[in-house]
């Protein structure tokens, strides 16, 4: 069968507040030290594309208020020193809810990371995931 999904282009964040939305934005392009791909800002709607690297971080301003949640349960990053980037944001303001630990996915052959989630400006959980390996 033809697969037709190459990958993540991007997903979606609505920040409902300005300052909301500019909390984000340095969550992810100051501490984490994404880039922006492009931004705008119509008639008041601000809005802009994130480099995450593999995939894009769309945020679009929600001045109305309103917050709609989806079926999303989590945002995973790769990273490569999980405790460096965990007290980075701490430095921040934004701990660790749930680890860091090591979890082993149950596949086959079994497969080892690091993780640890933190609640990001949205309110959205965000898995800082590093990768340990196969379980040999």
């Amino acid at each position: 069968m033809k697969q037709y999904i190459t990958g993540i282009h991007h997903f979606s964040l609505h920040p409902t507040t300005p300052e909301q939305y500019d909390k984000t934005v340095e969550f992810y392009c100051g501490l984490l030290g994404c880039g922006t791909i492009r931004s705008w800002d119509v008639n008041g709607r601000r809005g802009a594309f994130i480099d995450l690297g593999n995939s894009i971080l769309e945020l679009g301003l929600r001045d109305d208020g309103v917050e709609t949640y989806g079926a999303v349960h989590h945002i995973a990053l790769s990273v490569e020193d999980l405790d460096e980037v965990l007290e980075h944001l701490a430095q921040a303001g934004y701990v660790s809810e749930n680890g860091p630990h090591v979890g082993e996915l149950p596949t086959v052959p079994p497969f080892r990371a690091y993780v640890a989630f933190v609640k990001g400006p949205c309110g959205e959980d965000v898995e800082f995931f590093q990768e340990i390996g196969e379980v040999l």
